[in-house]
């Protein structure tokens, strides 16, 4: 839509147009596909996807187990989370292999050297140690986005985040998220799906951002960053229940208005032409997760907005149920039938009135937060 709409207005640069999402996970789709097209970019108050720390932590665990001599990345990760190996122990550790003019690893790999030099820390090295050879192993056999996905949970890496609580450790998590969905698009679309190609392709991304200028570049940012900024064409994305508005807003009346009111921050920075949009599906971890369109689109005035997608409709033929419209009294236990997931049981109601949002569990997909106004799904009765 931008390269269009920028050969159809010789006038427009890339300067003069915005990304704006929920959060900082969303970006990482959105550079690549820019540099792809070459198209310039910038990040505005956050660091692009590649330069975030939970990316390079995660990319040195994969470059450690494809190159263990690779002593920059084992050092980074050796106590990243943190596992009881002090800057001491890897003092010794790094001098005994400098004294030997070996790499580090030869060092680490070795029980007898660690029980030798690493002292009260030596069971947490051999922990360590054992952890990375065991995935070595593993690399000829799993694929890199499996290999990521156990090895940030058996380090762990992303417990010790959700043991933080914190909306940055959230932040965090889901751009590690984001990173498998970024081997697993790399595995979709190319023919060697080594790791170490995937990892080849990353450091080449990261170096071409360092080398794009900031001066007319379209710019991305969160909904957070975008206040108090204005740009002719903007693009908000990502409107989804669930995404936007967050999941943790949809049971917490005063955090869903505030929402609401960054969504508004977001409409109110276009100057000229405003977009909004929505994935029909995502992926998470691997799965394709159904996306439902954000409650906010439903909330806008219809005369002021042109679609360019059919709006999802509720079936009206099913025997033995009908179809929910209105105000409907939602229940824990309500049975329901969806177009796409069939049947299910309603968990949990989100919200009052009209703004609410219903969980359901279905029996082969798991539980999926729905808002039954837009969803096309069946009260059966």
């Amino acid at each position: 839509r931008i390269e269009y709409l920028m050969e159809e207005n010789p006038e427009l640069d890339a300067g003069q147009f915005a990304i704006l999402y929920r959060t900082n996970a969303q970006s990482r789709v959105f550079e690549d596909v820019l540099r792809q097209r070459g198209l310039p970019y910038l990040i505005v108050g956050g660091l692009k996807f590649y330069d975030r720390k939970e990316i390079k932590d995660a990319l040195a665990y994969l470059r450690v187990l494809v190159n263990p001599a690779d002593t920059v990345s084992l050092l980074r990760i050796i106590n990243t989370p943190r596992r009881g190996i002090g800057a001491t122990t890897v003092d010794n550790l790094i001098n005994a292999a400098q004294e030997l003019g070996v790499p580090l690893w030869e060092i680490l790999s070795d029980e007898t050297s660690v029980t030798t030099l690493a002292g009260r820390s030596a069971k947490a090295v051999n922990r360590f140690a054992g952890m990375i050879q065991e995935y070595q192993e593993k690399v000829q056999e799993i694929d890199g986005a499996a290999i990521l996905r156990d090895i940030m949970e058996d380090s762990g890496y992303l417990q010790d985040l959700k043991e933080k609580g914190t909306e940055e450790a959230d932040n965090r998590i889901e751009n590690i998220f984001e990173l498998y969905n970024a081997v697993v698009d790399y595995q979709e679309d190319n023919e060697d799906v080594r790791l170490q190609a995937f990892l080849e392709n990353a450091s080449l991304a990261s170096d071409m951002d360092n080398l794009q200028e900031d001066q007319g570049a379209i710019s991305l940012m969160t909904l957070h960053s975008a206040k108090g900024l204005e740009f002719p064409i903007v693009f908000v994305v990502g409107m989804e229940q669930g995404l936007f508005p967050n999941s943790r807003s949809l049971n917490d009346p005063a955090s869903l208005e505030e929402e609401r009111r960054l969504c508004y921050v977001g409409i109110t920075r276009a100057q000229e032409q405003l977009f909004l949009t929505h994935a029909r599906e995502r992926y998470f971890w691997g799965s394709r997760e159904t996306c439902i369109p954000s409650q906010f689109l439903q909330e806008l005035p219809e005369e002021l907005i042109a679609r360019n997608v059919k709006q999802m409709r509720v079936r009206k033929s099913r025997p033995q149920s009908k179809v929910v419209e209105g105000d409907i009294d939602w229940q824990v236990g309500d049975r329901v039938f969806h177009n796409t997931f069939g049947e299910g049981e309603v968990t949990h109601i989100f919200g009052k009135g009209k703004k609410i949002s219903v969980a359901v569990k279905f029996a082969e997909l798991g539980q999926k937060i729905l808002d039954p106004k837009v969803a096309p799904m069946e009260k059966v009765e």
